[in-house]
């Protein structure tokens, strides 16, 4: 995800200059902070994004993210012009992996369960 990330603020910082950049992505990690602390919105996109959650970040992205009891672990972020369905029957089990992936190396720092 962190990749897609930099490709998003590179491509931006290229087309339309770091000052919008910079908007752009306060605009996207506003929108996983919205996730986050939303979880009655988790439903409301499910129907294209199972087994994993969407909601929008920024205004042309989405992030698919899984909830755990005390935080979202964000897997993956698509343009909303890209076919999302199709990108996540793709990536269904690569993408659940590595959301376990993280959720094990969280755990493992916090010393959770």
């Amino acid at each position: 995800m962190f990749r897609q990330l930099h490709e998003i603020e590179e491509r931006s910082e290229q087309n339309f200059g770091h000052t919008q950049t910079e908007i752009y992505m306060a605009k996207i990690y506003n929108g996983f902070e919205n996730a986050a602390n939303n979880p009655h919105c988790d439903e409301i996109r499910f129907d294209r994004s199972k087994p994993f959650l969407m909601q929008p970040a920024g205004g042309n992205h989405f992030a698919i993210y899984h909830r755990f009891k005390d935080y979202i672990v964000i897997g993956a972020i698509f343009g909303q012009e890209m076919n999302i369905e199709k990108k996540l029957s793709r990536l269904k089990s690569r993408l659940a992996r590595e959301i376990d992936d993280m959720h094990k190396e969280i755990n493992a720092r916090t010393g959770d369960k």
